[in-house]
């Protein structure tokens, strides 16, 4: 399971135990076990939306496998900052006469 992790949108404590809440009736199935990967945003400069800091990942981090221990919780380290393509996440910077800011692609 990944989730994308948004700055102060879904990367609080409360967050991290309703994933797990959610998790767990497909964590309690006989022979099914979760990997959870947690992406941090990758910042393209749309309004609104932020990665979370480190910190505050890490926190989430523990949070969610204290609400439910069977759960493998990986953070994903972010690639591709520098030309706005990290994993899902691609983004063209278009001329600001049209735009003035960064347009994702999806």
């Amino acid at each position: 399971v990944a989730v994308v992790l948004l700055r102060d949108i879904n990367d609080g404590a409360e967050h991290a135990r309703e994933l797990a809440n959610f998790l767990r009736p497909l964590s309690d199935s006989e022979g099914v076990s979760i990997l959870l990967d947690l992406i941090p945003y990758n910042d393209v400069g749309i309004a609104g939306f932020e990665r979370p800091l480190p910190e505050t990942v890490l926190a989430f981090k523990e949070e969610v496998w204290a609400s439910l221990r069977s759960l493998v919780v990986h953070v994903r380290h972010p690639r591709g900052e520098d030309s706005s393509a990290a994993c899902g996440q691609l983004a063209t910077a278009t001329p600001a006469k049209r735009l003035g800011r960064h347009q994702c692609l999806t």
